[in-house]
């Protein structure tokens, strides 16, 4: 029974959530890991790109049914757009389950994927959801993104976005084995299993100003209904990334 009690405990050790902090909290600040500074516009024209392209490449795609994809066409183009692609493949970190592979180079400061989920704003209630739940990111304002793709996490989500927005407002298929694009699979991003040796590192914007065409490509939806401009969550690269590479965030922001 200790067994499969550790397994769990290891797998949920390796993701950005409450139990991290008991580790943070007996590490020295200075030996944490460091954020690059990166612009704010320079992150939100990145990531406009992307969306804005697949508006224009495929602008009658349909995602009512989240088993119906076009995803291989979706990846060749953000692979010629990009330069990169991402795969997800059995993690080097044996607890971990599995992982996000690069395939190609990036250089350092370059968008690789979005953490896709349902937004949960100061006020809303997380707590029900985060419970044995490993896919709960908190960002720095309180803000949290819930990017567990099945049980009731996945229910939420479907919810949420057929209560406010029908069928066709938001990319639904980061929950399924054939998502559209490999760019909402932030979730699948392990920390690193070593400080210091993480090479991407989460940022957030706030969407504002982009064409109404791009919003059902972002794999988001809200836990309540918020006049607040839509969250994003991003991973972008600290240092140059080599082919065939396994991405690893960093614990905690220092900054």
């Amino acid at each position: 029974m200790k067994a499969p009690i550790k397994r769990l405990l290891d797998r949920y050790s390796h993701r950005f959530l409450p139990s991290l902090f008991l580790k943070i909290a007996a590490t020295e600040l200075s030996a944490l890991p460091r954020e690059i500074e990166i612009p704010e516009h320079v992150i939100d024209q990145q990531l406009l790109n992307v969306f804005t392209s697949l508006a224009e490449q495929f602008p009658n795609t349909c995602f009512n049914n989240p088993t119906l994809t076009n995803s291989q066409n979706a990846d060749e183009h953000l692979r010629e757009l990009l330069g990169f692609a991402l795969k997800r493949e059995k993690s080097t970190i044996k607890e971990a389950g599995r992982g996000i592979f690069i395939s190609g180079q990036v250089p350092a400061g370059k968008v690789l994927c979005v953490y896709p989920g349902t937004i949960y704003y100061p006020g809303d209630s997380v707590f029900i959801n985060s419970i044995g739940n490993s896919f709960v990111l908190r960002c720095r304002d309180a803000i949290c993104v819930d990017g567990k793709d099945s049980g009731m996490s996945k229910n939420t989500f479907i919810s949420c976005a057929r209560r406010d927005m029908g069928h066709d407002i938001c990319d639904w298929t980061w929950m399924t084995e054939a998502p559209f694009s490999f760019f909402n699979l932030g979730q699948y991003v392990n920390n690193a299993p070593k400080l210091g040796t993480h090479n991407v590192q989460y940022m957030e914007i706030d969407v504002k100003g982009w064409p109404i065409t791009t919003r059902k490509f972002l794999p988001y939806t809200t836990k309540a209904s918020h006049p607040l401009p839509l969250r994003i969550v991003c991973l972008v690269s600290t240092r140059p990334i080599e082919n065939r590479e396994e991405l690893f965030s960093a614990y905690i922001s220092t900054s």
